[in-house]
């Protein structure tokens, strides 16, 4: 489908750091220290092009290194080149017998837990992305096909995992809440602890350590990784209000939750996810918060969704402003915001 978008009324576009990168005590990686981390010690390994090297600052954008950035905040945290990466011995290589990645859907659903479905879906619905449906399976799997060029990438069937009541204690009573649920695999069934969202965001949560063991059971022998989609909210710790996603890189498992993506939730927040640019105007200069956001913020009209959307998530994190975008992209961009998470956690797989 072909959207019409509106011209963007702004004179540049930024792809270099913000001015708050004065400050950070982070130095950029010179060309000659690229070179000797990508570089092997073995001269028969044919070297590698000096065009890689160059600075492109449009096809590379340097990092924005805005306040409380990791590499702002701690520039002295454990480096790794791409030789120590290669030859680690911890490394998930790609071998003739596992290279194929394998998609696990949103387990399916036994009649009797059918309060999973509440569970899936926001407490307050927004304007803006009402019925805009979650990536679907084959969604991501062409999205990892693209982006693991020369993987073969497979979807497991739905029926393969199923999530069913958890046998009680008898001798317990009955609790209004289900603390756990049962996700069954074969003959076998996995207690899933769950408990209600903090945040009164959606209404309960299930834990992602257990989703996260029960995927290990059903990972394929000729698997390099597998990835569990779901749509329903998550939690790791007791501290976490949610979590998105978690990877086991050794066990070569994955779990995304499309929940906290889903414009359905929160449409403003949702397309501020990928901020792969921005404008010069909304580039902060000190601290993000409490920010002065300039005065036709909120009638931004702009080409490029990523750069109208960058208002709205440099204001407080609990309003709607409504942007000019065109509903019609909500759902490749739902589809865009959630493949390059699961592509980001299968390549934990690797490492």
């Amino acid at each position: 489908m072909t959207v019409s978008l509106p011209s963007c009324d702004h004179a540049s576009v930024c792809f270099s750091v913000s001015p708050s990168a004065s400050k950070a005590p982070f130095r950029p990686r010179t060309q000659r220290e690229r070179a000797i981390a990508i570089r092997a010690s073995n001269p028969s390994e044919q070297k590698q092009d000096e065009d890689f090297l160059k600075d492109d600052p449009e096809t590379f954008p340097a990092p924005l290194m805005l306040p409380g950035d990791d590499l702002a905040s701690d520039p002295d945290a454990y480096t790794q080149s791409f030789q120590d990466w290669k030859y680690s011995k911890y490394r998930n290589s790609i071998t003739a017998s596992r290279k194929t990645i394998y998609v696990m859907p949103n387990p399916e659903m036994d009649s009797e837990v059918k309060f999973l479905h509440e569970w899936s879906s926001p407490l307050q619905s927004h304007r803006g992305g009402n019925d805009t449906k979650h990536p679907q399976p084959n969604d991501i799997r062409d999205y990892l096909a693209a982006f693991y060029h020369g993987l073969e990438v497979k979807i497991l069937p739905p029926s393969t995992l199923r999530f069913v009541p958890w046998k009680l204690d008898p001798s317990k009573p009955k609790s209004k809440f289900p603390e756990h649920i049962g996700l069954q695999l074969g003959e076998e069934c996995h207690r899933i602890r769950t408990r209600p969202a903090p945040d009164n965001v959606y209404k309960a949560q299930l834990d992602i350590a257990d989703l996260l063991s029960t995927a290990e059971n059903l990972l394929p022998e000729d698997a390099f990784a597998l990835v569990l989609l779901t749509n329903m909210d998550l939690y790791e710790t007791e501290d976490d209000t949610f979590i998105c996603g978690r990877a086991y890189g050794r066990r070569r498992v994955a779990i995304i939750s499309s929940a906290r993506q889903y414009p359905k939730h929160r449409p403003s927040t949702f397309m501020a996810s990928l901020p792969l640019r921005s404008t010069h105007e909304f580039l902060p200069t000190g601290s993000t918060r409490n920010q002065k956001i300039p005065s036709n913020a909120q009638n931004t009209r702009c080409s490029d969704p990523v750069i109208a959307a960058r208002p709205s998530h440099r204001t407080n994190e609990t309003s709607d402003i409504v942007i000019s975008i065109p509903r019609a992209i909500f759902a490749p961009l739902f589809v865009g915001t959630a493949g390059a998470l699961v592509g980001e956690n299968v390549s934990h797989c690797e490492s």
